[in-house]
């Protein structure tokens, strides 16, 4: 996005926007992310106009009132022109003094620059033209990263979000106040990544919801990475089993998009049941002894035991199987070089094993 700016400064979305001043601008142009269930939002804004603190004032109980000065707004950090992230959540806001005291309260969702982050902006960016705005969202680490080009350099804000398994809304906005500003912006370029994931449902045997939850995407929404969920404690239900038809508590991404729905279904006054799992593992590493290089080494080899039981009321039952056995593993040939350890044996574990990792080294053949 870029944006062209006459003596003001305005933000963008990968898209190019310009302003002309008609008079004293009070243009701020903000980017929100928005969480699908509402309770915080995280937002970006370049503002050109410093705002005092303004305390709500009027009918406390008229949340129809669209006029900004009996809303109120939060104080700008004192920068003259910045860039910075804006935080807006649900709160309760003093009101104004009047002739007899405080007015009292007003339930406000309240925008707040977080002056942190606030970097102050060059009087020379607002010259009319178009600046570089690119806004990124990256859905493996959850970070936002907000870079403005301006005349003297780039600068950059970074920001995690922390709701990463919700989904995210963008919304662009912009105001004059009470001036009158063109303001322009041009969509230079969109680029977006489909994701994978499943839904989270608990019902009753009569498919009626019981509570709500999250899914987990450790490696990130994509296909082929991991998604897990967990089985809830639900006052005055037990947990009976899965849905037919259910995808399993815990899988793979097998595409991109929805891949279904796990289904944990629950009866009133049942004892609660649920499926513990432990995974034992052995990892062997291969490397070269210090000083000795040569050829790429097999890559790491990991065995991995499942062991599972079911839980009844609080009182677990035995593990199935009660133990497994990781087989022998041959050390593989690497012509002209050796290994200390020729086959790493065999290993029997069981759900409380904790089996240390094996290191085979290799050493050059030493010439005859």
């Amino acid at each position: 996005m870029v944006a062209r700016l006459r003596n003001v400064m305005v933000p963008m979305v990968s898209v190019l926007p310009s302003i002309q001043e008609y008079n004293r601008p009070r243009v701020p142009m903000v980017v929100t992310l928005v969480s699908v269930v509402c309770v915080t939002q995280t937002g970006f804004k370049l503002d050109t106009f410093w705002n005092v603190h303004t305390p709500p004032k009027g009918n406390r109980f008229d949340t129809s009132n669209t006029d900004s000065f009996q809303y109120g707004w939060a104080e700008d950090p004192r920068l003259g022109q910045f860039g910075a992230w804006v935080n807006t959540t649900h709160k309760q806001v003093p009101g104004a003094r009047g002739l007899f005291g405080p007015s009292g309260t007003y339930e406000r969702w309240w925008a707040e620059t977080d002056a942190g982050s606030a970097q102050r902006l060059d009087s020379s960016d607002l010259d009319g033209r178009f600046h570089r705005f690119a806004i990124q969202y990256d859905g493996v680490t959850k970070e936002l990263t907000v870079s403005y080009e301006s005349n003297l350099g780039i600068k950059q804000w970074k920001k995690k979000v922390s709701t990463p398994e919700q989904l995210m809304s963008m919304v662009v906005t912009a105001t004059t106040g009470n001036y009158k500003n063109l303001q322009q912006f041009q969509i230079k370029r969109f680029d977006f990544y489909q994701s994978a994931s499943v839904d989270v449902r608990y019902e009753d045997e009569q498919g009626r919801e019981l509570a709500e939850g999250t899914v987990t995407y450790p490696q990130g929404a994509f296909k082929g990475k991991a998604y897990t969920t967990e089985q809830k404690s639900i006052p005055g239900y037990g947990f009976i089993g899965m849905k037919r038809g259910s995808l399993p508590p815990s899988g793979t991404l097998a595409d991109w998009g929805t891949n279904g729905t796990v289904t944990y279904v629950y009866r009133r006054g049942a004892t609660d049941t649920k499926t513990e799992k432990k995974t034992v593992t052995r990892t062997i590493y291969y490397k070269y002894k210090p000083g000795v290089t040569g050829p790429t080494l097999p890559p790491t080899y990991t065995q991995t035991a499942e062991f599972t039981r079911t839980v009844t009321g609080g009182r677990p039952g035995p593990w199935s199987p009660s133990s497994k056995n990781f087989a022998p593993v041959d050390s593989l040939n690497v012509p002209g070089y050796t290994p200390d350890v020729a086959t790493v044996p065999g290993l029997t574990v069981n759900p409380g094993s904790t089996p240390s990792d094996v290191t085979v080294y290799y050493d050059k053949i030493a010439p005859r």
